[in-house]
């Protein structure tokens, strides 16, 4: 973890270099992430290349004001991931008015949140246990797997919801929550089968 007088050091930025380790050099899209990774951590950010001959397309991603405001900034402390896959839901207590907590299943099957505006999507379209579920455009253009990973059923006998994709169920994996934080991790796993 990288905080002021202790930087992480992970080596020079190969950003604009001709040639690495023997083998060709980066291309722009591998560079970009390359100089945003290095931001994102603090690091010294040491120039490798000769920037007299370095290609305008790579030059520009070093002149890059934003990403290097993010390594500059005055606090010093390396980003942290606040959000991503499986981080959209969470359990809080239960508010009256609080619109992300109101849901909608839709006739198709779709279990929308109506602040959001998003569905309960199975990621990836995967129909494997322990695949994870999160909010995503409801019914985007392209979808894979022709919207059945935003499809659910809910059983009101056993009082669960159950992916279409997979027949699985959502489940709350307890085992993996930080207790520390209210965000929760969710994953679907096989249904208990119905006597």
């Amino acid at each position: 973890t990288a905080l002021p007088i202790s930087w992480n050091d992970p080596d020079m930025l190969i950003v604009g270099t001709q040639t690495f380790h023997g083998g060709s050099g980066i291309n722009v899209s591998e560079a970009r992430a390359h100089f945003s990774l290095w931001s994102v951590l603090k690091s010294p950010l040491l120039i490798s290349a000769d920037v007299t001959k370095m290609e305008p397309q790579f030059l520009e991603i070093l002149k890059n004001e934003e990403v290097l405001a993010v390594n500059q900034d005055n606090l010093g402390m390396q980003a942290k991931k606040i959000r991503g896959p499986n981080a959209d839901l969470s359990l809080l207590p239960c508010q009256s008015g609080n619109e992300f907590q109101l849901w909608t299943i839709n006739s198709s099957g779709a279990i929308l949140n109506r602040k959001a505006n998003e569905c309960l999507s199975i990621s990836d379209c995967s129909t494997r246990a322990g695949a994870t579920a999160i909010m995503f455009d409801c019914f985007p253009s392209g979808n894979a797997c022709n919207y059945k990973n935003q499809l659910w059923d809910y059983d009101s006998s056993t009082r669960q919801l159950i992916a279409d994709i997979s027949s699985m169920c959502l489940n709350w994996d307890f085992e993996q929550v930080n207790c520390s934080s209210s965000r929760t991790m969710w994953i679907y796993k096989v249904r208990p089968e119905k006597k």
